[in-house]
């Protein structure tokens, strides 16, 4: 608590049970939350009014976008891609744009503005031309004053360096990969209106984006190519990365919608490609099945070798790999589980999310509680899925799971820190390999399995995570919203008809160890526990004499019939 930033308003409850707050309500609004609220993130509303009280112009129609690869210049240490907008005013006053100040699905801020060059404003009227003054607010905005009405335009460059690939290839082709946080900025009060996008490059480039095309490419003159692409709005259009140069292309379909997979940097690679389609088409079409909904009409995979990492987007995923080789029982490569870890987001956290993470607040951090939920229950699944449809053994999957139950256990901050906390104050620092935090991927991880032991011994294996993930989905699209904090434990309950009121008060926002041998063993397997602090050590292994059940679980967890 103590941990807990001073602009945050914490309140601690018990579901079904008297509230014991712990920190005083400071204004009647928030003495009327529900007592699932333990959170409240005071400073967001706050913050974004100050923000959208700056803007009093009025916009309408689409707002266009012109972007222009131009190679001729790539040798130049300041070589530049331009960017022109284009907008239309109806009322005359003051406009406010931004750049977010961080990345959708990476909790840290990172103040894109400082990336942006060459800004200038002006507009074009009955009265002729007009250039425009502006002021910083902060990073990422820049207030225009005195906008008269007409088409308004804005120009801004984005360094060509920091967007261009890199390849251990000699004579690598160019190539680059745009990421519209970095990229794009929007008015803050018309992020509403819908987004048109055209762009011309050199006519032997390619671009893969889960944006919606618009007809097709043409020829515009001197070797160049035009491209145009549509958004139904601000946040679609930022949730779309390009990659737009010289790469490979290749596909498949999952029921008959399209899936795209661009590679870059795997020249030297010489594993099979079509095996390695079939790879990604296997993962994908697994967790369409476990999710029970394709909600989108294409999918993009936008993967560069060598790499690390992903980010997930609504129809499309950015992914790092060292190579393109695919895991075999009893040779497990954990670069597998990114890709299936990145393509479940899709569902958790693009659609399936906590109320903060949507609409986004682009100007500041976006708190949830609930990452461990988003990011390290997806883990869960990222994993598992591997057993699952055959790439790893049943043996891989445990082996991976005891070393990260090993490294939970190892880690001291587990005991001084819940994974809601460590949730909601990622954004106040550095966080990978911060000694005083444990990972919410870790520990969410850890905790989905043992969430999917416990509902599937309470429901005889009639029903699993699976059920609760599905339910929350379709809340979240029913409703048109996030789910609220209390919500999880609510749908794991509804799934198992069991309390885990308990459960949720130790582990989750608390700091007591996971019960990971009692648990394990409802599903057939036994835990020893060697050493002490940072020698433990956990193993995992099957139990001969585990009941019926428990065999039962143990199989259906790893795809076993």
């Amino acid at each position: 608590m103590s941990n807990l930033p001073q602009r945050s308003l914490l309140i601690l409850a018990f579901l079904c049970l008297p509230l014991p707050p712990l920190l005083q309500a400071q204004d009647a609004a928030a003495e009327k939350l529900a007592p699932e609220f333990r959170y409240v993130d005071e400073t967001r509303k706050t913050r974004s009014a100050k923000f959208t009280d700056l803007s009093t112009a009025k916009l309408s129609s689409a707002v266009r976008y012109y972007l222009n690869v131009d190679l001729e210049a790539e040798q130049s240490s300041d070589h530049r891609f331009r960017v022109h907008m284009e907008v239309k005013v109806t009322k005359a006053g003051d406009l406010l744009f931004l750049i977010p100040a961080w990345r959708p699905g990476s909790y840290r801020i990172q103040n894109y503005g400082r990336r942006i060059l060459d800004f200038t404003a002006g507009s074009t009227g009955t009265v002729g031309t007009t250039a425009y003054e502006f002021e910083k607010v902060d990073d990422n905005s820049w207030l225009v004053k005195n906008v008269r009405k007409g088409k308004f335009t804005l120009d801004y460059a984005l360094a060509a360096g920091r967007l261009k690939k890199r390849s251990r290839a000699r004579n690598a082709k160019p190539c680059y990969d745009f990421h519209g946080p970095a990229m794009w900025i929007g008015e803050i009060n018309h992020m509403g209106l819908p987004c048109q996008v055209k762009i011309e490059t050199p006519n032997d480039f390619d671009i893969s984006t889960g944006l919606e095309r618009v007809g097709k490419a043409r020829k515009s003159g001197k070797g160049r190519l035009t491209t145009q692409f549509k958004a139904p709005d601000y946040d679609v259009l930022l949730d779309c990365p390009m990659r737009i140069g010289q790469f490979e292309s290749f596909g498949f379909k999952i029921k008959g919608v399209p899936f795209e997979i661009s590679i870059f940097g795997a020249d030297r690679d010489k594993t099979d490609r079509q095996a390695f389609a079939a790879k990604v088409k296997k993962i994908s079409a697994h967790l369409i099945e476990r999710m029970g909904d394709i909600p989108f009409k294409n999918y993009v995979y936008l993967f560069t070798i060598p790499g690390g990492g992903g980010l997930e987007h609504l129809n499309s995923t950015t992914i790092g790999l060292l190579s393109l080789r695919s895991s075999k029982p009893g040779r497990p490569i954990t670069f597998d589980t990114i890709i299936s870890h990145e393509f479940f987001h899709l569902w958790n956290v693009k659609r399936l999310r906590p109320e903060a993470l949507g609409p986004f607040d682009y100007t500041g951090p976006n708190r949830t509680t609930a990452l461990w939920l988003a990011e390290g229950v997806t883990s869960y699944y990222g994993a598992i899925t591997m057993p699952r449809i055959g790439l790893w053994s049943a043996r891989d999957y445990w082996n991976t799971m005891q070393r990260k139950f090993t490294r939970l256990r190892r880690n001291p901050a587990r005991k001084k820190m819940s994974i809601a906390e460590v949730s909601w104050t990622v954004w106040d620092g550095r966080y990978r390999g911060v000694r005083n935090k444990v990972s919410y991927y870790l520990k969410g991880e850890c905790l989905g399995m043992l969430l999917d032991i416990l509902i599937r011994d309470a429901t005889k294996d009639r029903k699993s995570l699976d059920d609760v993930m599905r339910g929350l989905y379709r809340q979240c699209m029913k409703d048109g919203k996030g789910f609220a904090e209390g919500d999880i434990r609510h749908w794991v309950e509804q799934v198992s008809g069991k309390d885990f009121s308990e459960f949720f008060e130790r582990h989750v926002y608390g700091v007591e160890d996971l019960p990971v041998t009692s648990v394990l063993a409802k599903a057939g397997l036994i835990v020893t526990v060697t050493g002490e602090g940072r020698d433990v050590r956990m193993r995992i292994k099957d139990s001969a004499k585990a009941n019926k059940l428990a065999k039962a679980i143990r199989n259906s967890l790893v795809g076993k019939d």
